[in-house]
């Protein structure tokens, strides 16, 4: 099974680019986007750009990503016995 995560395209030249996920910039290719422009919002897995997603989309997938992460804190929390 592969993820994507969601980014936000910051520049793209040559079929290469770079993209920003949680705050940090990562270069991926773009061979599968070749009209993505700066500021388009993808989703990005093993290293190439997909798919171009709204703004909207990416707030709802980095919400349901965030939601993922509390319950699999949550559920370490209570099986750790630190309720």
């Amino acid at each position: 099974m592969c993820l994507a995560v969601t980014a936000k395209v910051v520049s793209v030249h040559d079929g290469e680019g770079e993209v920003l996920i949680d705050g940090r910039i990562r270069t991926v290719s773009f061979i599968a986007l070749p009209d993505a422009a700066p500021g388009n919002h993808v989703l990005v897995s093993l290293g190439m750009a997909l798919e171009r997603i709204s703004e909207e989309e990416a707030q709802q997938i980095d919400a349901i990503w965030d939601e993922m992460a509390s319950i699999e804190i949550t559920e370490r929390t209570i099986s750790s016995g630190n309720e």
